[in-house]
């Protein structure tokens, strides 16, 4: 079983791979995954601000049933 701080890094990772970008919490930062850009508003855009301080943590959370 993965810890959580191992799922994070995991998380940063493929973020990384991804976008070819450091997952950071600074204000209006994101990426654009070409792969998911099919128009529409957000067009493959991810919030890091929300990977940061809402999915990390709730993932985290849910492995450790917390």
């Amino acid at each position: 079983m993965v810890s959580p701080d191992e799922l994070e890094a995991w998380i940063k990772k493929e973020y990384f791979s991804l976008s070819g970008k450091v997952l950071t919490d600074n204000y209006m930062d994101f990426a654009v995954i070409e792969q998911f850009a099919h128009g529409g508003m957000s067009s493959g855009g991810v919030d890091n601000k929300w990977w940061m301080n809402e999915g990390i943590p709730l993932l985290k959370s849910r492995l450790t049933g917390r």
